[in-house]
This record gives structure tokens, C-alpha cells and sequence, in this order.
């Protein structure tokens, strides 16, 4: 069997219970899906370059900073806001499902490391999945990561769980990160 086979796997972006069953078949086939922080079009085309090569799934990551840094440093982010690493993020997402499908891969889009004083990029991203879900029977991004390891547990916990009550009726994958890290 191969990831190919796993049901609803196609070229292009994943999400859902498609999303899903590739990481549980690469966990028990013992393989990993690589994440690569995309910052432009050129960082995305060769991450989406090499896992044609290898024909293997890959994943494209955006970062609160990447993604502001996508849509161009020059534009305003203000602090509480973030407006403009939301944009990045967005239109990163959408040129990801735009051309990925070309590269006849299965192709993860996930956003990296938000931490609290974050969360309205977060937040923006979110709205951008329900919008899309809305058009398109799907989300936006396959899956998003909390990281509120510096939070107490019980207040990560919380805040993540209200999220992935949001999340879920999505089919995203919400990855949280909880405790000492670093």
C-alpha cells in the first residue's frame, strides 16, 4: 500500500479526514511528512519541487513573521492586529491550492508556532477556513499549530480546546504544544 492509497489522497492541497489518514499512514509505515517554512512563491515552488522529486507528501508552513513577510514587510502588521502576517498567510494558503495540484503531490498547508500574543492572526486565518469552507466545502489550510507551552497547562488547554470546538466542523487538524520546551 502507498499513500496514494490512503482514501480521499490527491495531488494538491489535503485537508480533513484525507489530512488525517496520511499522518497516521506515515506514522505506521515510519516515515515523516516534512514542514518547510515558506516566506515567498520561491520558497513554496522549491519545497513543492522536491517533494515531486522524491514523490513524496510534503508540508508548506507559514509563520506569523514568514507570512508578513509574504505579503511584503512594507505593509502595516500593527502589534494586536496583524493584520498584514494575515494576509501573507492567506494569500500564501491560496497560492499553495493554486499551483500545487501542478506538482501531482499531496501537499499539507499548516501554520507554525502561534503563540497568545498571536492569536489574532490566528484568529484571521481562521476566518479566511470558514470563507472558504463556505465556497468550497473545505478550509483554506489543512491544519493550524498552537504553541502556548509558556501559558499554564490548564490555560492552554482551554484556549485550545475552544478552538478546536471551532475548528473541527472544518476538518482541520489543530496541533497544540503544551509544556517545557525549547
Amino acid at each position: 500500500m502507498s499513500f496514494w492509497d490512503v482514501p480521499g489522497c490527491k495531488a494538491g492541497v489535503v485537508t480533513g479526514d484525507a489530512a488525517w489518514g496520511l499522518l497516521k499512514f506515515a506514522k505506521e509505515n515510519n516515515f515523516a511528512i516534512p514542514a518547510f517554512n515558506c516566506t515567498t512563491s520561491s520558497t513554496v515552488n522549491a519545497v513543492l519541487e522536491a517533494g515531486r522529486e522524491l514523490n513524496r507528501p510534503i508540508m508548506i508552513q507559514f509563520s506569523e513573521g514568514g507570512s508578513a513577510f509574504f505579503s511584503g514587510k512594507a505593509l502595516p502588521n500593527d502589534k494586536g492586529v496583524l493584520q498584514n502576517s494575515i494576509l501573507g498567510a492567506v494569500a500564501g494558503a491560496h497560492y499553495v491550492r493554486s499551483v500545487a495540484p501542478a506538482y501531482g503531490i499531496p501537499v499539507f498547508v499548516h501554520s507554525d508556532h502561534c503563540a497568545k500574543k498571536l492569536l489574532p492572526w490566528f484568529d484571521g486565518m481562521l476566518e479566511a477556513d470558514e470563507a472558504f469552507f463556505k465556497a468550497h466545502g473545505e478550509p483554506l489550510f489543512s491544519s493550524h499549530m498552537l504553541d502556548l507551552s509558556e501559558e499554564p497547562d490548564e490555560e492552554n488547554i482551554a484556549i485550545c480546546k475552544k478552538y478546536f470546538q471551532r475548528m473541527a466542523p472544518l476538518g482541520l487538524i489543530l496541533e497544540m504544544e503544551i509544556g517545557i520546551t525549547g
